[in-house]
Parts: structure tokens; sequence; C-alpha cells
């Protein structure tokens, strides 16, 4: 496992290294990209070369083995400088790799400088983030035949799950004992319901939902995929068949009768100090497996290794309390009575949180107030506190923190609402399941709290229950009943569903395109939102406002205002504000050009973790346009928003890596890049890896797999894509020839102006295949040197591909005055 700790002051950060190196622990230290014995001191000094001396800056992770393992202190040092060396990630880090011996189980410690010495970006630590390090810390231990906590199905087993189910206290693996009992005991869906409640489990098994959701005595809900992947309705089905063909009834019912009632003697069972004793459970120390686990934590007693080491290393949770540091504080709300009020100290918070006329913005007062209400179990002020860790506001951006206090929100309203069912409370926690925060994003999970608030006619679980059946995401996709809840939500007065509403009669999507209805609803979504940000100066309702008056959108455009707005959702840590903020200032035609700015805030954006101002910020470096141009920054870019699954990112990598010519060529990298860019739909990334199977450069050739990635591209419009497919079905290699395909794909293309179809087009009746070949043959010259000579990420690909290929087509007439030198083109 591995516990990080985020220290925000150099001399404890000094101390933690000293810490790690300390003789009387370990001989076994490396230092990647640094000298162990000067480490500290030469991170500060890329830190002030690239003026880097504020916010968070030491990360340090622990990574501890089982002391069963057959491991040696030797290996367990070479598997660290190993992870610290080979992760990709890790790449351009200053890292302290020490290998501690003077515990039961062996662990490795690393501490690395969070500004990059290669390029001067700053650590980014996103949950998907550190998924990769423990996959990759995975691999390596596989290597050297160790264990890890195995998990099945897309979700991994967390450590705390797996340690408890090694005690059989986890409520997932007895969930999955109760489903296993009454399938083997159940001859049909309702024989399965029905043993099911007996064990004290709901079942929602509806024939409209693809999945089945479990709901635990507790209120614990849980997908049967989830449980397991291979528990599907259909295996679930075959098994009530196998049992009314060839099960003993008797039997079924005397062994699910047994069941039923060791479930009640257990319940009967007295329990102290519950909560207490699965606090301590998730606390206690993790004894590793060779598994990573990431969080913040402070360097206390509280389930870390130095429980036992305080005094003698003065790591005492006194030596950091010191520093004043909120990102340490967490509020033990072990024996709290939770509530959800909006009292006047919540109330106080929020307006010193916003800032208002009368009361300046004070988030260091409002963090205060808000932890005051925590201290007393207001699920709001947890939930605002989580809010104030994940934007960085008055505290260090850190994801880790606010997701453990995300998740204490999400106790919170859970506990709540099983005291006083509240369609509030549901709305809550579905907005929490959807968005991932204090839990994994499950969207299944978040459309049954967001159906129950629905029922009692809770207009923004309408609007956020549209959403899901807009994107199809954890219900079928169906745009009719999206329109009809953003209807309802908007005949309640919820400008989000008003602004949703224009854009389905805008778009023609659930209904029928009406732009007269469409321009009523975004006057009224953008009079809705003026009144909620009068009352409440949220920065999401100043970044739509600005949104909407930068374009015009239910109200005049007004660029200038729109700024204003925008600014101050922005200064709030609005990462979507920053990033429209600096395009705004970039756009030479705004009347607000200020590049300056545009860059601060571009930056601020990509500090915080947002992925379109990390490939915007790329695509400035990459090109050299108002900065100067550097490559290795456009690509580390560009890694960081590919990571969190930026399509465009990811298209852009692919590129690089494939032509080479201003990074080495890597045509593994490309295809894993244009790989995960198709995975979303990128018709750019299909049909370029499309292209690339088909002609099988650099790859190996696969014409079946490239076909299908070009004509996925082309169904999207992409009119590259389109005349590829033309000319491969009229040239007949590839593929048996077909020149009615081949028309149908050349008319699309030519239809958007591609004059490489229109020409194809003209001649392919009256030229012969030789002909037709030479034709072909000069196509993929002319659009290969274009591609050469032209970089500009300005221009359409048509322009790459050469748009005066027609004239000079004429010209050469098939080679009889042709006169060009290889790589320079044809001259005229």
């Amino acid at each position: 496992m591995a516990i990080e700790r985020v220290l925000k002051d150099e001399d404890s950060s000094k101390v933690v290294l000293d810490y790690i190196m300390n003789p009387n622990k370990t001989d076994l230290v490396t230092g990647v990209n640094c000298v162990p014995e000067t480490a500290f001191e030469e991170m500060l000094m890329v830190k002030a070369g690239y003026n880097k001396q504020e916010g968070r800056q030491f990360i340090h992770i622990v990574q501890s083995f089982h002391p069963a393992e057959q491991v040696t202190p030797q290996q367990v040092h070479e598997i660290g400088v190993r992870l610290a060396k080979e992760f990709e990630r890790f790449s351009g880090f200053q890292i302290i790799v020490s290998t501690h011996l003077d515990r039961e189980h062996l662990h490795n410690h690393f501490v690395f400088n969070t500004v990059n010495m290669e390029t001067g970006l700053k650590w980014q630590q996103s949950p998907w983030q550190m998924q990769q390090l423990k996959d990759f810390s995975d691999e390596l231990c596989k290597n050297y035949d160790l264990s890890i906590i195995e998990h099945k199905g897309t979700q991994r087993e967390s450590t705390g799950e797996h340690r408890a189910k090694k005690r059989e206290q986890s409520w997932m693996h007895e969930l999955r004992l109760a489903v296993d009992a009454c399938k083997q005991t159940s001859t049909g869906r309702a024989d399965f319901i029905s043993n099911m409640q007996k064990l004290g489990y709901q079942v929602n098994w509806t024939d409209t939902r693809k999945d089945i959701t479990f709901t635990t005595p507790e209120g614990r809900k849980c997908r049967n995929l989830r449980l397991d992947k291979t528990l599907s309705k259909e295996s679930l089905q075959e098994a009530f068949r196998l049992n009314k063909e060839f099960g003993d009834p008797k039997v079924m019912a005397r062994q699910i009768g047994q069941l039923e009632l060791a479930t009640k003697v257990a319940k009967m069972m007295p329990v102290e100090d519950g909560v207490i004793v699965e606090q301590t459970i998730e606390n206690e120390h993790r004894n590793g497996q060779g598994e990573i686990e990431i969080k913040d934590a402070l360097i206390t007693a509280e389930g870390n290794e130095f429980e036992n080491h305080i005094e003698q290393d003065l790591l005492a949770g006194d030596a950091f309390e010191e520093d004043g540091s909120k990102e340490n504080v967490i509020v033990d709300l072990q024996e709290i009575a939770y509530i959800m009020e909006w009292s006047d100290r919540y109330k106080e918070a929020r307006t010193f949180l916003y800032g208002s006329k009368e009361v300046e913005q004070n988030v260091a007062e409002a963090y205060r107030l808000f932890l005051e209400e925590a201290q007393i179990g207001n699920a709001l002020a947890l939930h605002d506190l989580g809010r104030m860790h994940m934007d960085g506001l008055g505290v260090e951006m850190n994801p880790e923190t606010a997701q453990e206090w995300y998740t204490k929100a999400l106790i919170a309203f859970q506990a709540v609402e099983r005291d006083k069912s509240g369609s509030y409370p549901q709305y809550r926690i579905g907005k929490m399941y959807a968005a991932g925060l204090g839990t994994p994003q499950n969207y299944e999970e978040a459309a049954d709290w967001y159906e129950m608030a629905v029922a009692r006619n809770h207009k923004y679980a309408q609007y956020s229950f549209a959403g899901l059946y807009y994107r199809g995401q954890g219900v079928e996709q169906s745009h009719t009943t999206a329109f009809l809840l953003y209807g309802k939500s908007a005949a309640q007065g919820n400008p989000y569903a008003s602004y949703e509403l224009a854009k389905m009669y805008r778009d023609g999507l659930g209904c029928n395109k009406d732009t007269e209805k469409a321009d009523q609803y975004f006057k009224s979504a953008f009079i809705g939102f003026s009144a909620l940000e009068a009352d409440s100066h949220d920065d999401k309702l100043q970044y739509r406002l600005g949104q909407m008056l930068y374009m015009g959108t239910g109200t005049e455009k007004d660029a200038v205002r729109a700024v204003e707005y925008l600014e101050q959702s922005a200064k709030l840590g609005n990462v979507n504000a920053q990033y429209l903020l600096a395009k705004i200032y970039l756009e030479a035609d705004s009347g607000l050009e200020n590049v300056e700015k545009a860059l601060e805030w571009l930056g601020k954006a990509t500090e915080n973790g947002n992925a379109q101002a990390q490939y915007a910020l790329g695509k400035l470096y990459r090109d050299g346009n108002h900065v100067e141009k550097d490559i290795v920054k456009a690509l580390a870019l560009f890694k960081l928003s590919a990571e969190q699954e930026n399509q465009f990112a990811q298209y852009a990598l692919g590129k690089l890596y494939l032509f080479g010519e201003e990074i080495p060529q890597d045509a593994e990298a490309a295809v894993k890049w244009l790989s995960a860019s198709v995975e979303q739909e990128n018709n750019f990334a299909q049909y370029t890896l499309g292209k690339l199977y088909v002609e099988g450069k650099d790859v190996a050739k696969d014409v079946e797999a490239g076909l299908k990635l070009l004509t996925a591209s082309a169904e999207q419009g992409n009119q590259f894509a389109q005349f590829q497919l033309g000319k491969i079905y009229l040239a007949g290699k590839e593929v048996e020839q077909d020149k009615a395909l081949a028309t149908h794909w050349l008319s699309l293309s030519a239809a958007q102006g591609n004059e490489y179809a229109q020409l194809l087009l003209e001649k392919m009746d009256s030229y012969n295949a030789t002909e037709i070949d030479f034709l072909l043959v000069l196509m993929q010259f002319f659009s290969t040197q274009n591609h050469r000579q032209n970089q500009s990420r300005n221009y359409p690909l048509s322009h790459l591909e050469g748009h005066a290929l027609r004239e000079k087509i004429l010209d050469l007439q098939f080679g009889s005055i042709m006169n060009w030198d290889k790589g320079q083109g044809y001259e005229r």
C-alpha cells in the first residue's frame, strides 16, 4: 500500500527526507535525478528555477509488502527503484527511494519534488492517474512472483474491502453470499426476490433496466455486475431454469429457511461500538501485498506506519498542527448524529465563500465556519469542505483530501435520508454517485436515487435524471424521456432545465425543432440564472451567465459583461471559467485580446487539472503561438490532458508519435494514443488509425480493421475518411472493386469540398484502370509532400492533402510533362 502525505513547509519536508533516509532504518537509499545527500537542496533549486515555490511542495508515498512474502530487502528496493525510474509519469521528477527494514514488513518510501525538473510542470494527481500507478506497481510485483490484491470486473477491490473480506466483515462479500444462496435455491425471478427479502435484502429487477440493484439492510446499494461481472440476468435465469428442472423444492426451501433463521439470529446478537470498530478496521495499517494506495494523511498515529515511532522521529501530530495546514484537518465523525441544515452559521459561511455586495469574500473564514458545522455533522458543510479542497479555495488543491470530505458528506446524506426520507437528500446522494464524489462514479446508482426524488416531484432531481436519459448513462438513452423530465423541471422554475430544453428545441432532439421556443427558453434560462446569481453569487451560475453573454445565448451578446462574470467565477476557482476567460483573451477579434491574462488563466486552469486547458496550452507550446515553441512542454501537457481522457489530446499525441517530425517516431505509442481516442469515437483518430492499418506502414497491415475504422469515421461525416474509402473501393486492390460504393463515399466527400474526391468522380468513368491507378499514386504523392511542407494546425486537413491538386493533375497529363524532384513536389 502507500500513503501520500502533502507537506506545506520546507522544514517539515526536510524532516521527512531525513526520516526515510535514517540509517537506523535503512541502508538502501537511491536517488533518481538527484543525489540523496543533497536531494532537498536540489529540489529547492528546481522549484526556484521555475518559480514554483508555492502550493504543494512534495509528495510522499509508501509501498508496503506483506510479511509472509518471500522477498529480500534488496528485491524490495529494486522494485521501488524500478517503479521510480520506469513509471512514465515519474519521468523528469526528482525522487528519493528508501527501503525500511525496521518493521515486520518491508516497505519502500518515495519522496519526490512536485515540480518536474525537465518541463517545470507540477505533478497532477487524479484518482485515475493514481490507479495507473497502482496498476504499474502490480505488474512489477507480478514480475517478481509476488502477490497482489486481485479484483474482479472493471472496478478494483479496495484494500479495506479485501481486508474486511478476510475477516468476514465485508458487506459486499455478505451480499454476494446471499445472492449465491438465493441463486441456488430459487426457481424464478419472483422466487429469487422473495428469498432475498427473507435474508433482509431488497431487489430492484425490472425489464426496463439492464442491471439489477440490490439494497442491503443498512441501505447500501450495489449493482449485480459490480458485485460480479458474471452475475448477469441471463446467468441467473439459467440457474433458475436448472433449479426448476433438477432441484428438489423441499431441499431448496429448507436451505433458504435455515439461512433466514441464521440471519435473524445474527441480528439479535449485541454489537458494541460497531461504528468505532468499523472505523478502526478502515484506519489500521495496511500490510500491502505490493499494492499501492494513495491518500492524503496527517503524519500521526492514526493508521500509518509511524505509530510506534512518534517521539523519537519527531513526527507527532503536534509537530504539524503548528503548521496550521487546513489540508490535514479531518473531523472525527464516529459518534455524531448527522444533520442537513441551512443554519445561520452555514449560511454565513457561504456568504464568506462567495462574497456579496455587503460582505467581502473571505475563503479562510468560510473554511473555519464550514469546519465548525462539519463538527456537528452537517452534511452540507461536509460537502462544501470537499469542494474547497477540490478547487483549492483557501487551501491547497488536493483531490484526495477532497474525496475524504466527500465520503463523509455522502455518509451523512445517506444517514439523514434513512432517518427522515426526503427528496432533497435523495437528490444530493444521486449527484454524488453521478459525479463520483466520495464514491466510485456509478450512474446506475445515481439513477436509482434520482428516480426516488423525482417521484416526489423534486425539480433538480428531474433535471439531473433527464441528463442521464439524454446521455444514456445508467439508463437506456431516451431523448424523449429527457425532454419530458426537463419540461417538468422547467415548469417548476429551474433555469438549468429551461436551458437544456432550449437546446433540445433548437436541435430537434426528443421533440420537433422549434427555434422560436428555443429562443424563449434560452431567455427564460438567462433571467432565472441572473436571479439565482444575484442571491447566491455562485461561481457555476457566474460561469453560465458569462458563457451566455459571450455567445449571445438568451440575451444580447456582451463580451465585456461576460468577462466580468467569468472573472468572478474564475477567482472562485471555477476551472471552466478560467479556461473560457483564457480563450476570450486569446481571440484577436474579441476586442478584449490580452495574451498576458490569457496565459495566466490558462496556466491556472492547467495547474488545477482542467484537461481542456492542458490541451490548449499544449497546442500553444507545440505551435509556438504566444509562447516560445517547446515540444517537450507540449508533450507533457498533452499527456496530462490525454490521461484525463481528452480525446483531442490523445489524437494530438498519436499524430506526434506517428509522424516523428518533432519527437522520435514511436509507432507503438502512436497506436496506443490513437486507439484511446478511437475508443471515444474521435473521427480524426478513426481516420488516421484506419488509414495506418490499411497501408500497413509502421504497423502490421490489417485491412479489415482499417476499413472498419475508416467506415466509422466516414459515417461521422469525416470527408477524408470518405475519400479514402472511395479510393480503396475504386482501386480494387485491398478489397474487391466496387464502383457503386466508391461513388457513394466520394460523393459525400466531394459535397464537403474535397477536391481529390471531386476529381476522382470526374475521371473515374473516363479513365481506364491504369490511369486511375496513376492518378491515385499522384494523389498519394502530393498529399505526402503537402503534409511534410505544411505543419500548421490552423488549416483544414484537405489543405494538407493538396488543394491545388486538380490543376496540377491536368497540367501533368499522366506524366508526359512531369517535372519534379522527389521530396520537392511539382514545380509549375
